[in-house]
């Protein structure tokens, strides 16, 4: 069944392709004098790249699908819909949707604390309210962690909490050695 659904998608994708340059060509030979038609395409195409880019969680992915869908309208979108928006039907995506609407309850929204974030840090705010809003995850207050923009800043904090979690980290570890080797 994979096998022929492997064989099923190109050859839907080949039939399209000559299907789409006889289109063309005849659009071209019975309608020279009508350019709108070009432009129509050329406008859904656009339509369709800005749907990609709001939608887009890896938009350095999606660029190989922008740029096809602008170099070549009609058969970039028939290859975008056939090969790359399969986010309908992946059980992967699927899940996800399904576990990240089950779990939205924990993720408990506070204006408030949006707002004193934003009138604190207000060169943030239009982050801090993308993701609080549009993205789903609520801003924090009080919630005991040291952010660090480098991994270099918070690299001699690690060592130091490494250092304290030695002895029980070398004792856990040797315990399951021996338990391992039979010797516990």
């Amino acid at each position: 069944m994979k096998y022929l659904e492997k064989l099923l998608r190109p050859l839907i994708l080949i039939l399209g392709g000559i299907l789409e340059i006889a289109l063309i060509l005849s659009l071209f030979h019975f309608f020279i004098s009508f350019a709108w038609i070009d432009l129509v395409l050329r406008l859904l195409s656009v339509v369709l790249v800005i749907t990609i880019i709001n939608n887009s969680r890896h938009l350095s992915f999606d660029m190989m699908w922008i740029l096809l869908i602008l170099i070549f309208p009609v058969p970039g979108t028939l290859i975008y819909l056939f090969l790359g928006a399969n986010l309908i039907s992946s059980k992967t995506t699927i899940s996800l949707v399904k576990e990240t609407k089950k779990d939205s309850k924990y993720l408990q929204r506070d204006t408030k604390t949006l707002q004193d974030f934003v009138t604190e840090k207000p060169d943030l705010s239009g982050d801090v309210h993308y993701l609080s809003t549009t993205a789903g995850f609520p801003v924090y207050h009080n919630n005991g962690f040291d952010y660090y923009p480098l991994g270099d800043d918070g690299y001699p904090v690690m060592l130091e909490e490494m250092k304290k979690q030695r002895s029980l980290s070398s004792w856990n570890i040797s315990s399951l050695n021996r338990a391992s080797c039979g010797m516990a």
